[in-house]
């Protein structure tokens, strides 16, 4: 979740969030398709038959299989969810307020400097 620098927590309001949160849907394979807004999430009753389907998924099926967190150099921490039940607007705004217990915290600089990824390199040796 992107820092709402432009409101204190108290202020915080569902614009706000939108603005703010990226919200995706699993499908019943698995697959996530991200969502323009928190106002366009599908809720538990939708059925998704997956009757349309991307040609570039085929192709690329990681491209569902992966959240993404965009300009992760500018935050420090990000909180994800996974909930069947849309949410509430209470919920959407204490989640906001405080993302604990409900969300798990990932401390995205930790994680970066982790490195085990494909792209980790090691020093290259001196001859």
């Amino acid at each position: 979740m992107p820092s709402l620098v432009q409101n204190s927590l108290d202020e915080v309001n569902l614009a706000d969030i939108d603005k703010s949160w990226i919200v995706y849907e699993v499908n019943n394979k698995g697959q996530l398709t991200l969502q323009h807004s928190i106002f366009s999430a599908p809720t538990a009753e939708h059925n998704n038959d997956d009757s349309y389907k991307c040609p570039n998924l085929d192709q690329n099926p990681e491209l569902t299989s992966f959240i993404t967190i965009p300009n992760s150099f500018r935050h420090e921490k990000a909180y994800i969810a996974y909930s069947e039940f849309p949410w509430t607007k209470e919920m959407l705004l204490e989640s906001t307020r405080s993302p604990l217990p409900r969300m798990q915290e990932i401390n995205i600089q930790a994680w970066k400097n982790q490195q085990q990824h494909a792209s980790a390199r090691s020093p290259l040796k001196t001859h």
